[in-house]
């Protein structure tokens, strides 16, 4: 399943490669229980596939 966000994204570039990296990042995403990565990724995530926002580690200034 490819998000809106993403189909956006690859129309302003025109690099294939960038659109099968996004779409191999969602995929891994998906199908993972729960990713951990840097701060970064929890807001690229947040903006581009809320959908999957719950799979990801939030950043430590976000944990109670």
């Amino acid at each position: 399943m490819r998000s809106s966000a993403m189909a956006l994204i690859v129309k302003d570039y025109a690099h294939k490669e960038l659109a099968e990296d996004l779409q191999g990042i969602y995929d891994f995403i998906a199908d993972a229980e729960i990713v951990a990565g840097p701060d970064e990724l929890y807001t690229i995530v947040s903006e581009l596939w809320p959908e999957l926002l719950h799979k990801v580690k939030p950043p430590r200034s976000l944990m109670h």
